[in-house]
């Protein structure tokens, strides 16, 4: 036992036993198998100290030696900071006790020596022990000296490069009381955390006789940080009395200094002395920082204090100064004394008559005092020194008056005052002025106006006034002067001015012809007055005057205006003109003020408030309309006839309507006639003025100041026209005609000029007009239609076909007759040929009456009813021509008895009746009843054949008698294959509309008494026909499967229905078929189309999947393992196909799965699948499952492709914890397996959340029981070696394993070993935790398996020392 070499040890088997008697192996030959020593230790060594770590912000300084030393032997002393590691460097020694908890601060002197030349620095040193148990590592707060001069200097410790350190040997002692080892070298800082904390004020004292502001930090700040404007004085803690310091205010104090004073300046002194309640006592003097008031020796920014958290002051001093005169100023122009006081008085305490004014240093030497009077006014500055005072009238007139040898100059100007003149903010009187030694003025402003006193003697003014200058605003038509004295303003006379263009050689000048109006009667230096309105259109007028500043020049003769003395001004001639000062051009556009017109020449005058300029008059933006607002009749007008004219100066501009524009307002009969109906409106394109301002748009229109009215009669010009194919004749006129006023008796139609055959017309009517209504279109009568076309020898030919007329034959707007034409003058026809009657007739009414099978028809020119061809008329259901398959020809060949004349009655054949009644939806009602016609479906007396009426534009016949024979049903069909439906016929049209499909009116009957009655269904709606087809839906359609003796073939499916189900075009009922003598289909289409899956859901708790199907399915055909899980996604995408489970057999649209327990717990362990909607997809083969047929040839289901699998609808995830089921221990192989009732997830297992134990006592307190739990952690942890299953196995390790055997009663069979967990444990693969065990119902092993494995000895140690 010297050294390892001569150290060894031998054992028998029978040295020790492991906790399950298997004996140690033995070791007992040195050469055989010998155990060297693991450790051999002397004690020899002294501790030393290794690192360090400084942190500034938290104050802590931390050594670490190699071996333990005894806190309470910590002495600071011995510990020195370095700036490098160098001797001479700049340093720091503690030589702080440790237990001096309360260190003495050191006056700030002390704190002030040369920290970069002094060798052994040291303040207070350490605090405090933060961590006073013996250790290899021991932490110390520095104390708080120790820990400003750290800061004060620079370039000691402010980052771990500049940072280190050395011990003396006694500066701790290990635990044997020896002492460590001393510094060999620097060592620098391991770590090192600067100071991130910010600086706090701790107290202040306010000092308002000095004005100095004391402050104390918490540490070292950096005077010239301080910014005085983020500092903030209030008269509590929260308050609304506040003033921040402007930066006027200076800061001094020393480096490294816990304390700063601050000299308030001259504005911030005032105003804390003069604010009320601030800073008048201790109690209401408080003070808080912004952010950035001031930065420690780090740079770091204080922490700003609240205004909710004003710091009080500590200490305070009041003002106990007096205030003092330090000068005054007298501005004798201004009418103003201005006092100055070395600081703010309170100008409410001001007597002014308490002030003298001296003409000497004293007054018994004075020719002239005066005292002030108190009605002179005071104002003051806020937080100021300084007073200002208005002097009153009376002082004014005083001090002012040039008989008094006073006030003339700074030299014999003096001021004097009592104590009472005025007091400071603290109710300090200021300190007098005594008259015997008055203060001299600062500064004298002479006032140059002279006041009439009582003088001995006077000196009038006989200096001529001077203009300054002028300003003109041509907007507003103000002219502004500018005089260099107090002028007569009633002594004006505009007259005298002369404006021009230029002051030599002007181009334009024009002399003011009237005074104006005067703006500003208050006799002054200046003086205001508003041009004359004609004065100023003048001006306007001129282009090139005040077109900019320098074309705006001014002279004048001496009249112009005079002084206060009657003294004229001095002339300025045009050589010397004076230019304006300020000129405002013309930005406001002109005014249209008035208008007229002559409706018989067309003449329009327009005048405007301005000068307008003629090149830019645009016609066309002028609308005349015959109201103010909402015209309901207007023209815009389109131009002129030539040329424009303007008056002088440019303000009426007249011009032509053109010819066309007037024929339109003469069209008009509403429009123009008086100045009621004459308005005017513009745009802004209408005009400019001279200075090229558009008008400015109207508000509203303009009312016509004059309207001459038209006088003029019409003349009828041309006999156009004579139709007799359209019964019409054509006359012209010269201008528009009234047409209500036409008169057709007036007119006489000629067979040649003052002959004998003539037709004078007994009636007629008025068709149409246009050509602004002078073109007037007359319709005859048929009394003279008929008297023209029986006589072959007038109007057949323009040789016999002559007008003549009436003056009553029609007006014009303003009411002038037409001149007369008489028959001698007849108007020969202006036309090539007269039009002849080649029109066939047309239809123009119908009645049809189908209880009488009659159809009667009207025309518009008498007919030969011989003619008829009614195979030619068709009846049609609407009367746009929007459905033309919906008609009906007539098919049957009749005659007609009528005579000949405009109607004529036909007889509808049985065919034809039942053809309008069954085959079509024509001829329902009224609105269904309309008639068409080929050309030639008859002819008129004179040959000519009818015209065709289009379906597109029928008539619509005037009269409808329905019929009243009931509809039923004839046939009928059912399939139900791909789209189920029931088509049902009808012997006629009947609406359907009528069906309501809700009250279940159709019933299908099939063998062996079973039957169904259709719930609802689809058919198209708003139409009439004979056959009705209605869509089964879904439920219906799926009822009927399911009845195996119902509508399977063509012999077991019947139709019943309802009486009145329908009804027909004219509201008869439908017959009904009883249920009891059905009608048997016609045909049937059964079903041979395969179900798909439409949708399904699954529900992990419950283990169930549901499938919707489009159709009904018979559940007990489905065949699980044709049915796949996939997660379509994932590169190599998780699937299952499933193996079993319980299933439906009933007939339905949902069928369900209950999944077997193997396949749910495989489909919870695939990763990625069956977690979420979008990870659960579903594919089936063809005939997963089948639909229901009565002879079981059934249809299976649509197969559903593995690539093109469809997402779950609804997925429920799993929420049920899993279970713990059972476990097993073997010591032998060193594993603890785990049973659950379902997929666990291994990630999630929670190793150390196992314990075991003795004894199934779940209080782990008793004695008695010896429990443990596992360790993952460690030198030999336990680890789980199994992936995600229902079992997993723990490989335990040697810490575990120990503790396992070293316990005789414990883990030593399955009685002795329990096992329990919380809900930590693991979770499933829905990460739902396990449920924990119950304390009452522990688990003890299901399996046990002793420990058989014989103990090894692996090492030992021996320790001398």
């Amino acid at each position: 036992a010297d050294d390892h070499f001569t150290t060894s040890v031998l054992f028998s088997a029978g040295m020790i036993q492991d906790m399950a008697q298997n004996p140690v192996v033995e070791i007992t030959n040195v050469s055989v198998r010998a155990i060297s020593l693991n450790g051999f230790f002397t004690d020899i060594t002294l501790a030393s100290l290794i690192a360090f770590d400084i942190d500034l912000s938290n104050e802590t300084l931390t050594l670490e030696f190699d071996d333990v030393v005894k806190s309470e032997s910590i002495l600071p002393q011995g510990i020195t900071l370095f700036s490098q590691p160098l001797p001479n460097s700049t340093r720091h020694q503690l030589f702080d006790s440790v237990t001096n908890i309360n260190p003495v601060i050191l006056a700030p002197a002390d704190a002030t020596r040369d920290y970069y030349n002094y060798i052994s620095l040291a303040t207070t040193g350490l605090a405090g022990l933060a961590a006073p148990n013996d250790d290899y590592k021991l932490q110390f707060n520095i104390g708080k000296l120790d820990l400003n001069v750290i800061k004060i200097v620079r370039d000691l410790a402010t980052s771990a490069t500049n940072t280190y350190l050395v011990t003396t040997e006694n500066v701790a002692l290990d635990v044997f009381m020896r002492n460590v080892t001393p510094s060999v070298q620097f060592l620098q800082a391991r770590s090192f955390y600067p100071d991130y904390v910010r600086p706090n004020l701790v107290s202040f004292t306010l000092n308002l006789d000095t004005s100095i502001v004391k402050f104390s930090f918490d540490e070292s700040v950096n005077p010239a940080s301080l910014i005085a404007s983020n500092i903030i004085f209030q008269n509590a803690a929260y308050s609304l009395i506040q003033y921040r310091l402007s930066n006027s205010t200076s800061t001094g104090g020393v480096l490294g200094s816990l304390e700063i004073e601050i000299l308030l300046g001259y504005d911030d002194s005032n105003a804390l002395k003069s604010i009320s309640y601030l800073a008048t006592n201790l109690s209401n003097t408080y003070i808080r920082f912004d952010t950035g008031a001031y930065l420690d020796q780090n740079e770091n920014p204080n922490n700003p204090i609240s205004n909710q958290s004003a710091i009080p002051a500590s200490g305070y001093s009041r003002d106990t100064t007096r205030p003092y005169l330090v000068s005054f100023d007298l501005n004798l122009n201004d009418n103003f004394l201005s006092l100055y006081f070395n600081e703010a008085v309170s100008p409410s305490t001001l007597n002014i008559s308490q002030i003298i004014l001296q003409n000497n240093l004293n007054i018994n030497a004075s020719t002239f005092n005066h005292t002030l009077s108190p009605t002179s006014f005071v104002y003051t500055r806020s937080y100021d020194g300084i007073v200002f005072i208005s002097l009153s009238e009376t002082d004014q007139i005083i001090l002012k008056s040039i008989l008094t040898p006073y006030a003339k100059s700074v030299n014999n100007t003096y001021i004097s005052l009592s104590k009472y003149t005025v007091m400071n903010y603290v109710n300090l009187l200021v300190q007098p002025v005594s008259a015997y030694r008055a203060v001299p003025v600062r500064v004298l402003r002479e006032d140059l106006t002279c006041y009439a006193t009582k003088a001995a003697v006077y000196i009038p003014d006989t200096t001529p006034p001077i203009l300054e200058g002028f300003e003109i605003d041509l907007n507003t038509g103000t002219l502004g002067f500018f005089f260099n004295e107090t002028m007569n303003h009633s002594s004006v006379s505009l007259p005298a001015i002369t404006f021009l263009d230029a002051a030599v050689s002007p181009s334009q000048a024009y002399t003011l012809r009237y005074n104006g109006e005067l703006v500003s009667p208050r006799n002054s230096e200046n003086l205001t007055l508003l041009l004359h309105p004609d004065d100023l259109t003048y001006v306007k007028d001129s282009v090139d005057l005040f077109a900019s500043t320098g074309t705006s020049q001014l002279s004048f003769t001496a009249a112009f205006i005079q002084d206060m003395s009657d003294n004229f001004i001095d002339a300025v001639t045009a050589a010397i003109a004076i230019q304006a000062r300020n000129y405002q051009s013309d930005t406001i556009g002109p005014l249209l003020l008035e208008f007229s017109l002559d409706m018989n020449s067309g003449l329009v005058n327009l005048t405007f408030n301005e000068p307008i300029d003629s090149l830019y008059f645009d016609p066309d933006s002028i609308t005349i309309q015959n109201a103010v607002y909402n015209a309901s009749q207007s023209l815009t007008l389109l131009g002129n006839e030539g040329p424009v004219s303007v008056n002088s100066p440019s303000t009426i501009l007249t011009f032509v309507i053109r010819s066309a524009d007037l024929l339109i307002l003469k069209s008009l009969p509403d429009l123009s006639t008086s100045i009621n109906d004459t308005f005017l409106t513009h745009t802004e394109s209408l005009i400019r003025d001279k200075s090229e301002n558009t008008i400015l748009a109207t508000n509203g229109s303009i009312t016509a100041s004059l309207v001459l009215p038209d006088t003029t009669r019409p003349n009828l010009l041309t006999f156009a026209l004579l139709n007799l194919n359209l019964d019409q004749l054509v006359v012209i006129f010269d201008e528009p005609m009234s047409t209500h006023t036409l008169v057709p008796e007036a007119i006489t139609i000629h067979a040649s000029r003052g002959g004998t055959l003539s037709v004078p017309l007994t009636g007629g009517y008025f068709v149409s007009s246009s050509d602004l209504d002078r073109e007037v279109t007359i319709g005859f009568n048929k009394d003279d239609i008929f008297s023209l076309k029986n006589n072959s020898n007038i109007a057949t030919l323009p040789s016999n076909s002559f007008l003549s007329t009436t003056s009553q034959l029609i007006q014009d707007n303003s009411n002038n007759f037409v001149n007369a034409i008489s028959p001698a003058n007849a108007l020969a026809y202006d036309f090539l040929a007269v039009v002849p009657d080649t029109t066939g007739p047309l239809a123009t009414d119908c009645h049809l009456n189908l209880d009488s099978r009659t159809l009667s028809l009207t025309f518009n020119d008498p007919v030969d009813p011989s003619t008829l061809s009614i195979t030619r008329i068709t009846l049609l259901r609407t009367n746009d021509g929007s459905s033309p398959d919906d008609s009906y020809t007539f098919q049957d060949t009749v005659l007609s008895s009528s005579p000949h004349g405009y109607t004529l009655d036909v007889t509808i054949t049985e065919n034809d009746f039942n053809g309008i009644k069954v085959e079509t939806l024509v001829a329902i009602d009224e609105n269904t009843t309309h008639i068409s016609m080929l050309s030639d479906a008859i002819r008129d007396l004179s040959n000519n054949p009818s015209g065709s009426i289009l379906s597109s534009s029928p008539i619509t016949c005037s009269q409808y008698t329905p019929d009243a024979a009931p509809p039923y049903v004839t046939a009928w069909a059912l399939d139900m294959d791909a789209s189920p439906s029931l088509t049902i016929y009808f012997s006629e049209t009947v609406k359907l509309d009528s069906l309501q499909l809700e009250t279940e009116p159709i019933t299908l009957v099939g063998l062996n008494g079973e039957y169904y009655k259709l719930t609802g269904g689809l058919f198209v709606k708003g139409l009439d026909s004979p056959q009705l087809e209605i869509t089964l839906t879904i439920e219906d359609t799926n009822v009927i499967k399911s009845m195996l003796s119902l509508a399977t073939y063509i012999n077991n499916t019947f139709l019943a229905i309802r009486s009145g189900a329908l009804l027909d075009l004219d509201s008869n009922p439908l017959q009904a078929i009883n249920i009891s003598s059905p009608l048997q289909a016609n045909s049937f289409t059964s079903d041979t189309t395969n179900p798909r899956l439409v949708s399904f859901n699954i529900d992990m708790n419950e283990g169930r999947i549901w499938l919707t199907f489009d159709e009904i399915v018979n559940g007990s055909t489905l065949i699980p393992s044709l049915i796949l899980l996939e997660h379509t996604t994932l590169p190599n995408p998780p699937l299952l196909y499933l193996t079993g489970g319980y299933f439906s057999s009933r007939f339905d649209t949902v069928t369900y799965l209950n999944l077997s327990i193997s396949d749910l717990n495989e489909l919870k362990r695939l990763e990625g699948l069956a977690v979420s909607n979008y990870t659960t997809y579903i594919s089936i083969r063809q005939g997963t499952i089948r639909d229901v047929l009565s002879d079981f040839s059934s249809n299976p289901v649509t197969e559903i492709s593995d690539t093109t699998p469809i997402m779950v609808s609804l997925f429920v995830p799993d929420i049920t914890p899993p279970v713990f089921v059972r476990f097993s221990l073997n010591l032998t192989s060193e594993t603890l397996s785990l049973t659950f009732d379902e997929t666990v997830e291994s990630t999630s297992f929670n190793l150390s959340d196992i314990r075991l134990q003795s004894s199934l006592d779940f209080n782990i307190t008793n004695s008695t029981v010896i429990s443990r739990y596992l360790t993952s952690t460690g030198s030999y942890p336990s680890y789980l070696i199994s992936q995600d299953s229902t079992v997993l196995t723990v490989q335990l390790g040697q810490d575990d394993l120990f503790d396992l055997k070293r316990y005789p009663n414990f883990a030593s069979s399955p009685m002795t070993t329990y096992l329990s967990y919380s809900d930590q444990l693991v979770t499933d693969m829905n990460s739902n935790p396990i449920i924990p065990v119950s304390a009452q119902y522990l688990p003890f092993a299901y399996s046990f398996y002793p420990d058989n494995i014989r103990p090894q000895l692996l090492a030992y140690t021996l320790n001398l020392t």
